[in-house]
């Protein structure tokens, strides 16, 4: 099968009112108090922070969960979605687009409320004119993703002489090639990351008792090798095995076991390193 045939290309847009503002009087006010010359800097005013801290943070949740289950394809955004994912990259991007959405609803029902707040927090710097009308807030916020098939060899279809079209099919193929080969190694990388991680954090606590272990070290390498079978696009044999290999010898204890016991640290961090190695060989 081809990679067009096995992945697709996604590419998330999110959309959200920037909330930021310069107050040009009070940037006057602050460098001629302070004597500092006109280009020293600016002061900005954060504008209905309790709704729109809360509305960037569900985005910046929907871009981690567009990185970890897709694999980058090109400088315009836009990322390999396997067809081994799809159904679940909906899903759950649905979820989080519906999480973002109820924010939105809920600050704009309330918008004249936070007006008012913004008056007595803000006091002298509160100026009307900084903040959009609801109408125009609700344009502003969006999230979506674009799906479009990858392009393929047989995608020509201009008016040029044969041999070039054959020399622009081979240029794609090559490139999709290329394109293959550094997905497949942009997972091994991945599994590499998390692996070094655990290993240097153990080495870590070795070296000095009161550093500390977080079970997220261990829950990223259990989530990772759940994912990782889904965004295996060219179901390479060595990647399955590492993974299940990672899963088994570095997941079986949990954070609190290698924290306590000096014999299952020394021998998670064995494992670690000999896995790391091996997962270096394809990367």
């Amino acid at each position: 099968m081809s990679l067009s045939e096995k992945a697709m290309l996604v590419d998330l847009n999110i959309s959200q009112w920037g909330a930021k503002v310069e107050d040009k009087r009070a940037t006057d006010m602050v460098l001629n108090n302070s004597g500092a010359q006109t280009n020293s800097g600016k002061f900005y005013k954060k504008l209905m922070d309790k709704y729109t801290t809360k509305i960037s943070q569900i985005a910046n949740k929907a871009r981690m969960f567009h990185n970890y289950n897709t694999i980058p394809w090109d400088r315009d955004g836009r990322s390999i979605l396997p067809v081994k994912n799809y159904f679940y990259y909906v899903e759950e991007m649905g979820k989080i687009k519906q999480e973002m959405m109820r924010v939105v609803d809920e600050f704009l029902t309330n918008y004249g409320d936070e007006l008012e707040e913004e008056k007595n927090r803000l006091q002298g710097l509160f100026n009307p004119s900084d903040y959009p009308t609801v109408e125009e807030l609700r344009s502003k916020y969006n999230l979506h993703y674009i799906m479009e098939p990858i392009p393929t060899s047989g995608d020509f279809r201009v008016d040029i002489q044969a041999e070039e079209v054959e020399k622009l099919k081979a240029q794609l193929e090559e490139r999709l090639k290329e394109k293959t080969e550094e997905a497949v190694k942009e997972l091994f990388q991945r599994l590499y990351n998390v692996v070094t991680h655990l290993s240097n954090r153990l080495k870590e606590k070795s070296n000095n008792p009161k550093a500390r272990l977080h079970e997220s070290t261990v829950n990223n390498i259990k989530a990772l090798c759940d994912t990782l079978p889904r965004l295996n696009l060219t179901g390479n044999k060595e990647l399955e095995e590492l993974t299940e290999r990672v899963e088994r010898e570095l997941t079986a204890f949990t954070i609190d076991d290698m924290k306590d016991d000096e014999i299952i640290r020394h021998q998670t961090i064995k494992a670690a390193e000999a896995l790391a190695d091996k997962i270096a060989e394809f990367m």
